[in-house]
């Protein structure tokens, strides 16, 4: 695979606050080809903590608080959503709706 086919997979809930798998995803993809240029974080005051979850796998990623900025954005081919379940039902439509790949 080369670096312009490696999918661009966007991340949301990368902090830990459970049992989350956000940041162990997000290091997956990178491990195996891909790149995560971008994570949605719950709030503002969350972003810094989502990069420094990243950056301790070696990943440098944009944090956004909305799938519609990120999108806007960081354009990506795939959204993986490990947050909060209550966050599910519309990222999911979002992502559909943006013609995205996604593992939920």
């Amino acid at each position: 695979m080369s670096a312009s086919d490696a999918p661009r997979v966007a991340v949301a809930g990368v902090v830990r606050r459970r049992q989350g798998i956000g940041e162990y995803l997000a290091r997956y993809v990178v491990r195996h080809g891909g790149s995560v240029p971008a994570f949605l974080g719950s709030r503002p005051e969350s972003l810094e903590d989502g990069r420094a979850v990243l950056a301790g796998h070696g990943i440098g990623a944009r944090g956004f608080t909305d799938l519609a900025s990120l999108l806007a954005q960081c354009p990506v081919d795939a959204l993986i959503i490990a947050s909060p379940a209550a966050t599910h039902v519309a990222y999911l439509d979002a992502a559909r709706d943006a013609g995205l790949h996604v593992l939920c």
